[in-house]
Formats: C-alpha cells, structure tokens, sequence
C-alpha cells in the first residue's frame, strides 16, 4: 500500500515495520520466560455493550494475549464469538479486557452478578482497553502500542521500567503527526473521546 500511495510513504512503513517489531521483542524477551502455569487466563470482551461477544483462538487479540504473557480463556476459535452466562464462571479468568467501551461500563462488569464470582472481578483486575485514532486493541496502527500495554497491564513487575505515557507521545508525534497532551493520554487509556467524554 505504502508503494501505492508513493513519496515517503515506504520510508514510513518500513519506520512503522521495525517499530512494531521493536515492541514485540520487547515484550518477548520478558514474556517468553513465563511458564505456562504462570500466564494468566485473559477474557477480552470485543464489545463492551455485550458482555458476551468475545475473543477466542486463532485471533490477533488472542495472539496479542500471548504475547503479553497471558493464555486466552476462550479456546474456540474466532472473534467476536457469543458465550452464554453459564461459560463465564467455569472459565473464571484472572483479567478481563474490555474492547470498544468507557469506564461506566467498567462499572457495570463489576455490578455484574455473572462476573461477581470471578478472579479478574474479586481481584480488581478488569480493564478498559485503550482508545486512540481506533481501538488499540483492533487492527490499527495503534496496535503497535497494544502488545505494550498488555504486557504491562498483564506483567507490571516484568515491565516496571516502561513508561507506556512516553512511548505513546513518541508513536503519535513519529507516525501520526500529532502532539499528544497528557490529559489525552489518559482519555485514550480509559477509551474516552478526545474531549474526555
């Protein structure tokens, strides 16, 4: 595509290609050392209006998930896939995601008599996925700041040294022209709109 729009445009992409490689290393030269027993089980909710649709196998997000050292709690697979209340408390995941909302529907989750009983919601471990030009956690160029902060959201002890606000002022002004303010970093990581709303 880059070759198709011409001028700079491949420079870009291949600045963009590296930096996105760059992030995986980085998240994988921590994140592969974790064993198996010692991956959280992660359920992302790919809508946070339906409680219910989800993420499962074979996916970006479950690709993601792992990445950040996680295991998918969703085994089928697809995306946006439809799980009925009963699934929720036998799958008991440590962290939920919550793709495409807003904090009060974050409160919700934790008002939710199905998701009560879980460890995610017991522990305090339900999160709102960021927010920018497109959901981070979709298929944007966004998603390049994704594997970063799923592997701190996941692993903060691993990733104590990453400053997610920085690295996110960095991508914005390098591939996306913008100077991004720290009131609107906080607005994308609770999946707010520009205006904080």
């Amino acid at each position: 595509m880059a070759e198709i729009v011409g001028g700079d445009a491949p420079k870009i992409a291949q600045k963009f290609n590296e930096y996105f490689d760059s992030n995986l290393k980085k998240a994988l030269s921590k994140t592969d050392k974790i064993a198996a027993s010692d991956r959280p089980k992660v359920l992302h909710i790919a809508d946070g209006k339906n409680l219910f649709k989800v993420d499962g196998a074979n996916t970006i997000i479950d690709e993601r998930i792992r990445v950040a050292g996680g295991q998918n709690t969703v085994q089928k697979a697809g995306n946006m896939l439809e799980i009925n209340a009963e699934e929720i408390p036998n799958a008991d995941p440590d962290v939920i995601i919550l793709g495409r909302t807003t904090p009060d529907i974050l409160k919700k989750m934790y008002e939710n008599p199905i998701y009560a009983g879980t460890k995610a919601v017991k522990n305090k471990r339900v999160y709102v996925n960021p927010t920018g030009v497109f959901s981070w956690d979709k298929y944007g160029a966004e998603g390049a700041l994704q594997i970063l902060w799923a592997a701190k959201t996941l692993h903060s002890e691993l990733f104590g040294d990453l400053d997610l606000r920085a690295e996110a002022k960095k991508f914005y002004k390098e591939f996306l022209y913008y100077d991004l303010s720290n009131d609107e970093f906080n607005y994308i990581l609770n999946g707010l709109d520009p205006k904080g709303k």
